[in-house]
C-alpha cells in the first residue's frame, strides 16, 4: 500500500513538472519571438514589416508577466540571468510607449548601447533555453486541451449564472453602460490621437514653396515638417492670425491647413488632412531642402 501511494505521488509530481515545462516552452518561444522582432527593428526599423512588428510586439508582450518569464528561465530577479530577462521585458514595454505606427524612425532612439547589450545577453541565454519544435507543439496542444477541458455540469452552471445576471439587469442600466463606454472609448481615442501627433518626428528642412491666403499666392519656406504639420516662414509684415485657413504647396499638390500659432516671421501650420511619410521624405530629399548652418546655428532658425 505504501509503495502504491509513493508511485501515485511520483506520477502527480511528474505530471505537474511536465505541465510546468510545457508552459515554460510557450513563454520562452514568445520571448524568442520578441527578441527576433526587436533585433530586426534595431537593425533597420524603416521596413515594410514595421507596422506588423509593432502589433506583434504588443500582442506577445501582453501575454508575458515578469513572474512567468522568471519561472520559464528558472531564475529570479536577484540573479543576473533573471534580471536580464525582466529588463528585456521592461525595454520591450518602453519601446512600445515610444513607437508610432506612422513613423518607423520613432523607435530608433530606443536602441541605445545598453538596450543592444541586453538584446545580446538574451540571445546568448536563449541558445540553451529554446525548446524543440516537438516540445513547443506538445505545449500548444496541452494549452488547447486545458482551455477546452470543462465538464458539462460546469458549462451548464456558467450558462445559468450568465442568464440570471442578464435578466437582473434593467434596460436603462444596459443603455447607460453602453453610453458611458462609448464616451470613454471616444475620449481614449482622442487622447491616443493627440499623443500620436505629438510623437510624430519633425524633420528640419529649408524647403522653398508657396502658400495661398486670402485669394493671393505668396512665396514661403518650410522650416520643418512631419505628417501633421509644418513650420512656415511667411515673411509678411502682417502675419496671418491664429485659426486662419490657408493652402501650402508641397510638391505638385496644395495641402489645406490652419494656422495654430504665429509671429512676425513664422507660423505653425497644421494640415487638415495628414500627409504620408512618402510626401515628408520627398520634401526632405528635394535638392536644396537640407537645412544649412550659419555660425553654428540653423539658417532661418527662430
Amino acid at each position: 500500500m505504501r509503495l502504491l501511494a509513493c508511485a501515485f505521488a511520483i506520477c502527480l509530481a511528474t505530471g505537474a513538472q511536465a505541465q510546468s515545462v510545457s508552459q515554460g516552452c510557450l513563454v520562452i518561444a514568445d520571448i524568442d519571438r520578441l527578441h527576433d522582432i526587436q533585433t530586426r527593428l534595431a537593425r533597420n526599423p524603416d521596413s515594410v514589416m514595421f507596422v506588423d512588428d509593432i502589433r506583434m510586439l504588443r500582442k506577445t508582450v501582453s501575454d508575458i508577466s515578469d513572474r512567468a518569464a522568471l519561472e520559464a528561465v528558472e531564475s529570479n530577479t536577484l540573479a543576473i540571468k533573471g534580471n536580464t530577462f525582466t529588463r528585456f521585458l521592461q525595454n520591450t514595454r518602453a519601446l512600445l510607449e515610444l513607437a508610432s505606427l506612422d513613423d518607423p524612425n520613432s523607435v530608433a532612439p530606443h536602441f541605445t548601447s545598453r538596450v543592444r547589450t541586453n538584446l545580446a545577453n538574451v540571445r546568448s541565454y536563449l541558445v540553451d533555453l529554446r525548446c524543440t519544435a516537438e516540445e513547443i507543439a506538445a505545449a500548444e496542444d496541452a494549452a488547447a486541451v486545458a482551455i477546452t477541458d470543462t465538464s458539462d455540469d460546469d458549462a451548464v452552471e456558467i450558462i445559468r449564472e450568465a442568464a440570471q445576471q442578464l435578466i437582473s439587469w434593467t434596460n436603462l442600466f444596459l443603455f447607460t453602460s453602453i453610453g458611458l463606454s462609448t464616451l470613454v472609448i471616444i475620449r481614449l481615442w482622442h487622447r491616443f490621437s493627440v499623443r500620436r501627433k505629438r510623437r510624430a518626428k519633425r524633420h528640419a528642412v529649408t524647403y522653398k514653396t508657396a502658400y495661398r491666403l486670402a485669394n493671393a499666392t505668396r512665396p514661403g519656406r518650410l522650416i520643418d515638417i512631419n505628417c501633421y504639420g509644418t513650420k512656415l516662414r511667411h515673411g509678411q509684415n502682417v502675419p496671418p492670425s491664429k485659426g486662419t485657413a490657408l493652402d501650402v504647396l508641397i510638391g505638385d499638390d496644395w495641402v489645406s491647413a490652419s494656422v495654430m500659432w504665429t509671429n512676425a516671421h513664422y507660423a505653425g501650420v497644421q494640415f487638415k488632412r495628414s500627409v504620408s511619410l512618402d510626401v515628408v521624405q520627398e520634401v526632405r530629399t528635394k535638392k536644396g531642402a537640407t537645412p544649412q548652418k550659419q555660425s553654428g546655428a540653423q539658417l532661418d532658425a527662430a
